[in-house]
């Protein structure tokens, strides 16, 4: 009796896996909580405004705005580095939120807990001896440094990663 339930249960399961899929787009929950069709993803191509190569992007899930720093070397020896904002539909360059012509450059570490732009500020004081801050933008929207955060860790640490929990104020 088992035999003929386990075939019609297999045969009901191949069906579904090679049926051809349903033509309406599957429901999402945006971030006012309304169900809606899910976006259709469109690849974009993001360049960096002063054409230096980019030290880390990301977008905000919540938002229409992503982030990017970047760095070029110039024939002097210096670096012009910049933060940038730009446009997740579009891939358009928003706005240069700083740029600088040093020694030093930005690393973007990610968009966290609610539209924060979290990046690292390596400022060069000599040769092999940097000192690390974090300015943040938030909103990201703003596009200009409004704070700073301050890592539960000591200076000699790198950070690689931060968490991409957008569901709160807290990141680490």
């Amino acid at each position: 009796m088992r035999q003929p339930l386990l075939a019609s249960t297999l045969v009901s399961v191949l069906i579904a896996a090679l049926a051809p899929p349903a033509r309406c787009a599957p429901l999402v929950r945006l971030s006012d909580g309304s169900p809606g069709p899910a976006p259709v993803l469109v690849p974009v191509i993001v360049q960096s405004r002063l054409g230096g190569q980019i030290f880390g992007f990301d977008i905000d899930p919540d938002g229409t705005e992503g982030i990017l720093s970047e760095a070029q070397v110039a024939g002097d020896g210096t670096v012009l580095a910049a933060v940038e904002t730009f446009d997740q539909r579009t891939g358009a360059i928003l706005g240069i939120v700083t740029q600088r012509r040093t020694e030093d450059d930005f690393v973007t570490l990610g968009v966290v807990g609610h539209h924060v732009g979290l990046v690292e500020y390596e400022h060069q004081i000599a040769f092999l001896d940097v000192e690390r801050t974090f300015p943040t933008i938030e909103p990201l929207a703003s596009s200009h440094f409004n704070g700073r955060w301050r890592p539960p860790i000591d200076e000699h640490h790198l950070i690689e990663t931060v968490s991409r929990n957008h569901a709160t104020d807290t990141f680490v």
